[in-house]
């Protein structure tokens, strides 16, 4: 899910494993949680580079996904320039981010062909 978290439209990404809730008597710290009843909270990782509580410097936009690839996505992410988005591979699991391709600097929006992913 995305989350406009300072409310400047820098939305940064989080990944929650549904399958994993958690316990309520279970310390939360600083994690982000969300809640789907009194009883249990899911943990969600940031998966924004450089992007935390006290760090605003980039936004995620521009996500592909696709069905034949289950564990990545292609997000875009303005961490070298903040008006352009280059394109990463994120596996979802890990969190790991690849560079895939640079904006050269005329595209606003990225597509991905459907059979290969690229």
């Amino acid at each position: 899910f995305l989350e406009d978290f300072w409310g400047d439209e820098n939305y940064c990404l989080y990944a929650v494993d549904i399958l994993n809730r958690k316990g309520r008597e279970k310390e939360c710290g600083n994690t982000t949680t969300i809640n789907n009843n009194d009883d249990y909270y899911y943990e969600a990782r940031n998966l924004t580079p450089n992007n935390d509580n006290d760090n605003k410097s980039c936004k995620v936009s521009n996500i592909i996904t696709n069905s034949n690839v289950v564990d990545e996505i292609l997000l875009g992410i303005n961490d070298r320039n903040s008006s352009l988005f280059d394109m990463y591979r994120c596996n979802i699991t890990s969190g790991k981010l690849t560079f895939d391709t640079r904006n050269p600097g005329n595209v606003i929006e990225w597509q991905a062909d459907s059979d290969t992913f690229q």
